[in-house]
């Protein structure tokens, strides 16, 4: 008979050509104070020794998957479909946890629907850049709105919201609204899972403890140029997630991300068909939402003669001459 055993928490790690680093990671997933988790290891085709690491550990926590290469979106996906936790945290795997980590996030009495965290980005060079959420319960929807925007415009630590692996997450929201990662999608990809996932939060938390090292690196987890169909993919799921919010700031912060990112795929696009659909996709979130966007070069007066066809034109110009 399969052992189904349960776990408080799942700790999911994505897994593609990090040998040299996966071990410790691992190990400082295996040497936690708290000891009721499982340790998903999900290779996702690997050409180097990582899968080797991953099925030399013997300890009865760790769970090892193995699937053809197919993106970290995907790889996240199948270790969700396979977690048995009551919470799930997410761990890439060149970084590590400090020892006390899962302890920490699970010792408060009354535990949130997600739980930010405090993490140190360390570079190549040993400098660390720390940061650290303020101590804070939102309690409601709205509460939950405004904290995100709180930490989206917080100056010392930008870009806080657009990772996964500085959160706790709660198994029965993810699996009874089937939210997951974006497959193909490669850039942002935690961002637009996490408006997802809290669009159904009702409680959330940000606690200032240092509990992830983040190490700075374009290594590891594929890396490459981001094409116009991903950015388009992209500005897709920052427009979906506006319907699932109702406060302002908040919308704006969307509609205006959305809008770069249409922006970005007609600079990107190589053909017309692409560009003519992220150009329509674009015109339309702008005239709907107008979102506090800046333009710049000549873009900015076309941009001031509010004209589709005109922005169009511009385009097609730059299509001729790439």
């Amino acid at each position: 008979m399969m052992n189904r055993k349960s776990y408080k928490v799942s700790v999911i790690i994505p897994v593609y050509n990090c040998e040299r680093w996966l071990p410790q990671c691992v190990e400082s997933i295996l040497c936690q104070t708290y000891g009721d988790f499982e340790l998903i290891l999900v290779n996702d085709g690997s050409t180097d020794g990582s899968e080797a690491v991953c099925r030399s550990y013997t300890d009865s926590r760790v769970r090892v998957f193995s699937q053809p290469n197919r993106g970290v979106s995907a790889a996240r996906n199948r270790g969700l479909e396979e977690a048995r936790g009551e919470y799930v945290v997410f761990v890439d795997s060149d970084d590590w946890l400090e020892p006390q980590a899962l302890e920490v996030l699970m010792s408060h009495d009354v535990k949130a629907d997600i739980t930010f965290f405090g993490s140190l980005f360390r570079s190549e060079d040993s400098v660390a850049r720390a940061y650290i959420p303020e101590e804070r319960f939102y309690g409601s929807a709205m509460e939950v709105q405004q904290g995100l925007v709180n930490l989206l415009f917080n100056p010392r630590h930008p870009d806080y919201v657009g990772f996964t692996w500085n959160k706790m997450f709660r198994h029965d929201i993810i699996r009874e609204h089937g939210i997951r990662f974006i497959e193909g999608l490669t850039i942002r990809e935690d961002e637009a899972f996490t408006y997802s996932y809290v669009s159904h939060c009702r409680t959330m938390a940000t606690l200032p403890a240092l509990l992830y090292n983040y190490r700075v690196q374009q290594t590891g987890l594929t890396f490459s140029r981001k094409t116009a169909g991903e950015y388009i993919m992209l500005g897709e799921a920052y427009e979906a997630a506006m319907v699932w919010f109702d406060h302002g700031p908040l919308l704006d912060y969307l509609a205006r991300r959305g809008c770069q990112f249409y922006f970005f795929a007609m600079r990107r696009s190589k053909d017309s068909v692409t560009m003519d659909k992220a150009l329509a996709l674009f015109w339309s979130l702008w005239k709907s939402a107008r979102p506090s966007m800046r333009f710049h070069g000549l873009y900015k007066p076309v941009m001031r003669l509010d004209s589709e066809r005109m922005l169009r034109a511009l385009f097609w110009l730059r299509l001729m001459f790439k």
